[in-house]
């Protein structure tokens, strides 16, 4: 059975995997960044990655793909760059402290625009607003692409 508990970076599914019984029935399938970056992005998490979690395997690597609606009038990287210096705006990303959160705010800083992040809870949602026009740019993973 799979229990879907997103929200919070991936602290609430952590959490209740964490408080459960150890009967090695309940496991936890997360980012990395639930047990790498949200201990120092969140200042009182309920558990602790360390000593309440353990690691058993690496299931999959992904990378993350910077995608753009159609209406955006630019077809490459540098292009997203100077239109975002000339006109400053939002972007999404699956979550605080998330893959492509971390990835867009180093593109956004190393480019050189301000921009607002939008986060959402996880990929889905954000691909399918994306596809709908409703936001413009974000970087998520090749496989919410």
């Amino acid at each position: 059975m799979v229990d879907n508990r997103t929200g919070a970076g991936g602290n609430l599914a952590a959490e209740y995997v964490a408080r459960s019984t150890p009967d090695g029935y309940t496991l936890l399938v997360s980012l990395d960044t639930t047990l790498t970056v949200n201990p120092t992005l969140y200042k009182n998490l309920s558990f602790d990655p360390l000593s309440d979690l353990r690691p058993l395997s690496i299931m999959a690597i992904s990378s993350n793909m910077l995608v753009v609606h159609p209406s955006i009038p630019v077809n490459s990287v540098a292009g997203l760059r100077h239109l975002r210096q000339k006109n400053p705006g939002t972007y999404a990303h699956g979550g605080n402290g998330s893959p492509g959160h971390l990835a867009m705010e180093y593109f956004r800083m190393q480019a050189g625009f301000p921009a607002v992040p939008v986060p959402y809870r996880g990929n889905a949602q954000l691909v399918i607003d994306l596809v709908a026009g409703q936001i413009k740019f974000g970087l998520v993973g090749n496989s919410a692409a």
